[in-house]
């Protein structure tokens, strides 16, 4: 299945449940501490969480302040999470 971010990008989902794109786009910019609360609600797992910042940035570690840039569907209830550092 293919769906648009919200960023206009089209992206492929390993998922087969169109409600499931839906639901995980509108987390897209919330902290991540907010996003597992949804998340934990709505009965999903996170299998990963990524965290990506500028080239000559090296962060290895987040807490729950940082933002959510996407969220990918796995099979079953299963997410991966990708983050960054707010300015």
């Amino acid at each position: 299945m293919n769906y648009f971010r919200a960023d206009g990008y089209k992206e492929d989902s390993m998922c087969c449940d169109a409600n499931l794109a839906v639901d995980i786009t509108e987390l897209v910019g919330f902290t991540l501490g907010d996003a597992l609360k949804v998340v934990q609600k709505k009965g999903y797992t996170v299998d990963n969480i990524t965290i990506t910042s500028p080239p000559k940035l090296e962060i290895t570690e987040y807490d729950q302040s940082f933002r959510v840039l996407r969220i990918q569907p796995l099979e079953g209830n299963s997410l991966t999470i990708l983050v960054c550092k707010p300015l």
